[in-house]
């Protein structure tokens, strides 16, 4: 797909969203070209992520190699660091939700 027009981002997640709309939300989650799932021990991993691979060679979509992650315990997503052992959190240079309200006005 070309690059470069406005709405190439979200022709790919369409795309992408419709070659793996059987696993979003069961065993992974998508967002543009991010595809992160999650198994229990690595017969799993493995077996899901042959499915997740095979649903995009269905669809024409491929991975690049040199940006696959795989039987990863700890993930950055989004900006946040998922863990097997800890809550979601957010990612270094994340910006805090957590301030003081606005100060004293004039």
């Amino acid at each position: 797909m070309p690059q470069g027009f406005c709405n190439s981002p979200a022709i790919h997640q369409r795309r992408i969203t419709n070659a793996l709309c059987d696993y979003i939300g069961k065993i992974c989650h998508v967002y543009l070209d991010d595809i992160i799932l999650w198994a229990t021990d690595v017969e799993d991993t493995a077996l899901k992520i042959w499915k997740i691979l095979e649903a995009l060679r269905r669809a024409g979509l491929y991975v690049n190699k040199k940006k696959l992650k795989m039987f990863c315990s700890s993930v950055k997503f989004l900006g946040h660091i998922i863990s097997q052992v800890d809550c979601p959190r957010a990612g270094p240079g994340r910006p805090t939700t957590d301030f003081a309200g606005p100060g004293p006005g004039p």
